[in-house]
């Protein structure tokens, strides 16, 4: 098909446009120009001009815009259209019919939608920004509607499309979700296991289901066929939920704690199971080991200085020079506390390259720290044998240079809140592995009790910063205790505006009062007046958790036998609000309510601060926290024992 052009000038040498299937030929005074239609971004445009018509060209390659003078119009504007709409269109089918079929089989994920816009983006240039004069076949058409509402979609049409979806594949796998559990998964847990975002962080509160959910997450990868099972990897906090996760999963290859993790990752590089050093899980010998390392520097002038400095700043006690009236107080037990957290830490900050930042501050307690830590590395390397920071940063290096190959796309992790910089480095480098690869963190940051330990509750409140953009949903039932009592603790918890706001409701309701005071001048009198208060209302075998925030306020080993034997009908327990994260009973008796004990005054050394994860402003935070976790223990009612005098002013904050 030719059109000769009726203004051809020396100015103008385009004489002729001749069109063919694959070809748009331009034929010239002394030459001709050649272009596929496949290398045209869009169909050539012929615009009126005062004289005549101008041609215009965008090749896809550059981009570049060629224009020409052209007389003749008749049809040519419609068959320009249809050769390159013919050319064009099998590539539009296909890449519409791909986005439909995504948008219809999986969630609809950040880098999933990325993607589509890009591909939005390049198929609107050509077949959306300008109007099409040609006829156009139906399935042309209907690739040209789904594509222009694509485009239109703003945030507010993508999570309606996202909450559409959710609420189909709940339909579809209703049958799957129903039987998962002893009761069928809520609404809020459903949701948290269809979607499948690249990283993905779900809430969960206090007796929330989290456990249910990780499992089901498991399993609705494997029955939809999303992934196979040694693609998964679930990373529990502790061993006790490990324990319980491998049981209700049935399978200890998938579920592992970091610990877990980092011997696995070490014994495939090396080709060894790794030896761990009886100083990372003796007491006494930890304990030898640092008093008999300090006494043998000791005997180093240059040492002495640097130590008498190092006590009077981070153990708030005045050294006087005299080592072995110091090997025989108190302050001993604290210092070789001190030393081996001051070791831990700086070896995670020195594997992630942090301990430069603070060197000019805390020149001197940082050579402190290296004698010790040359002394105990000499130890292991004797011994043949690592610790359980090893563990981590060694597996850490070995996913990093690429000697470790990961198998698993999808990771998911359990109590996230607690997580500590170099674990975290350790989840990034592995998912670096895989282009789409998925992070499904659960946590509570009103639960992050751990920064002791390295844990920083900023991997959770600001997640997206570390992870990237991410999907946040959250449980919205507890299952553990009243609405009551899950009001006055979130108040409580929520006087932080840093801690993120969460709406839960109770699944169940109880006539009991949330919370029960006992006050006393005496605390021997007040256990025993909360104690027959329990007794006189619980069946028998009710459970009791007598918790404290320190060992010194838990009852002694005989105390707690005659009190077990007075009240044979309750099952009770005691420990410290850390050791009772993850537990629960009937009762929790919440003892130790003193302002001197609550929230705990102790500072924390210096150099130990220095190289911990940076601390929140508001006050007491974490010791907020704390009692929290406490408060939220009790299924039926908690009882504080409350002294008369001087009573924890968190106590005083509670709206009861």
């Amino acid at each position: 098909m030719i059109y000769s052009n009726t203004a051809v000038s020396l100015r103008n040498k385009l004489k002729a446009i001749e069109l063919t299937e694959s070809q748009l030929i331009l034929q010239l005074h002394n030459d001709m120009l050649v272009y596929s239609w496949q290398d045209l971004m869009c169909p050539p445009r012929l615009d009126k001009t005062p004289f005549s018509h101008a041609l215009q060209i965008v090749l896809e390659a550059s981009d570049e815009v060629y224009t020409y003078r052209f007389a003749t119009t008749s049809d040519c504007q419609s068959n320009l259209d249809k050769f390159w709409c013919n050319v064009h269109k099998s590539y539009l089918l296909q890449t519409t019919d791909k986005i439909e079929r995504l948008l219809k089989n999986s969630f609809l994920s950040v880098r999933k939608w990325s993607a589509i816009q890009e591909k939005v983006a390049e198929l609107a240039t050509g077949w959306l920004n300008r109007s099409l004069v040609c006829k156009l076949t139906p399935d042309v058409s209907m690739a040209l509607a789904t594509l222009s509402e694509l485009k239109s979609w703003a945030s507010k049409d993508l999570e309606e499309f996202k909450n559409s979806f959710i609420e189909f594949k709940m339909a579809e796998h209703k049958e799957f979700f129903d039987a998962l559990e002893q009761h069928p998964l809520t609404f809020a847990q459903q949701k948290a296991c269809i979607i499948q975002d690249d990283r993905q962080l779900l809430l969960a509160g206090a007796g929330t289901g989290k456990t249910s959910v990780i499992t089901a997450k498991f399993k609705y990868l494997l029955h939809t066929n999303q992934a196979k099972a040694q693609n998964v990897l679930i990373l529990a906090y502790g061993s006790d939920a490990c324990d319980e996760l491998q049981a209700r999963l049935n399978t200890k290859e998938q579920v592992m704690t970091f610990h877990g993790l980092g011997k696995h990752i070490i014994s495939e590089v090396e080709g060894t199971h790794p030896k761990i050093s009886e100083l990372a899980t003796n007491t006494q010998m930890k304990t030898a080991f640092i008093l008999d390392t300090l006494q043998a520097l000791y005997s180093e002038p240059a040492f002495q200085q640097l130590f008498n400095g190092f006590i009077n700043r981070n153990l708030a006690f005045k050294f006087d020079g005299e080592l072995q009236a110091f090997l025989g107080s108190s302050h001993r037990h604290k210092f070789v506390q001190l030393i081996f957290s001051l070791v831990s830490l700086y070896k995670q900050a020195h594997a992630l390259d942090k301990v430069k930042t603070i060197e000019s501050q805390f020149a001197d307690d940082l050579i402190i720290i290296r004698y010790f830590l040359t002394e105990y590395h000499l130890y292991l390397e004797n011994e043949n044998s690592i610790d359980f920071d090893d563990m981590i940063i060694r597996a850490m290096q070995y996913v990093v240079n690429g000697k470790f190959k990961s198998s698993w796309k999808y990771i998911l992790v359990d109590e996230f809140q607690d997580i500590s910089p170099i674990r975290a480095e350790l989840v990034k480098s592995l998912l670096a592995h895989f282009t789409g690869s998925q992070l499904f963190a659960v946590g509570d940051d009103w639960q992050s009790i751990y920064r002791f330990n390295g844990g920083d509750i900023r991997y959770t409140t600001e997640f997206a910063k570390h992870f990237g953009h991410a999907t946040t949903t959250q449980l919205d039932k507890t299952f553990r205790y009243s609405q009551s009592l899950l009001d006055l603790s979130a108040e409580f918890i929520c006087a932080n505006p840093q801690q993120l706001t969460k709406s839960i409701q109770a699944f169940s309701s109880s006539s009991l009062p949330a919370v029960k005071e006992v006050k006393y001048s005496e605390i021997m009198q007040g256990i025993s007046e909360a104690l027959g208060y329990i007794a006189n209302q619980a069946p028998v075998n009710a459970s009791v958790l007598i918790l404290a925030r320190n060992h010194a306020s838990l009852l002694d080993k005989q105390t707690l036998q005659a009190i077990q034997s007075h009240y044979q009908q309750l099952s009770i327990t005691q420990m410290t609000f850390h050791a009772a994260k993850g537990k629960e009973a009937d009762y929790a008796l919440l003892v130790g309510l003193e302002n001197k004990s609550l929230p705990s005054r102790v500072k924390t050394a210096p150099i130990l601060e220095a190289l911990l994860p940076e601390a929140e402003r508001f006050k007491y935070a974490e010791e907020r926290r704390l009692f929290y976790v406490a408060l939220t223990r009790a299924k039926k009612q908690l009882v504080l024992v409350v002294p008369e005098q001087s009573p924890s002013e968190f106590v005083a904050e509670l709206n009861y």
